[in-house]
């Protein structure tokens, strides 16, 4: 992601310090960019993507529940 960044000309932050921890900011324009990883945040989850044990299921369902929160709440801050 960094090199994409770079190769566009943007001006951003690695790892900023804020709601979320995005591994990328765009300040400008108001742009947190998440690296995640596809299974571990749910990636096709309803489409029956999901580990056998109940301690990783619940893991994941909780990725996923927090990702909405601050997906949220960072929207609804700007």
């Amino acid at each position: 992601m960094k090199e994409i960044l770079d190769d566009l000309g943007c001006l951003y932050e690695m790892h900023p310090r804020m709601l979320g921890n995005p591994d990328f900011v765009i300040r400008k324009e108001k742009i947190a960019i998440f690296c995640d990883g596809d299974f571990w945040h749910g990636y096709e989850y309803d489409r029956g993507n999901k580990p056998k044990g109940k301690f990783w299921r619940d893991k994941i369902e909780e990725n996923m529940r927090r990702d909405t929160r601050i997906s949220r709440r960072l929207r609804r801050e700007g």
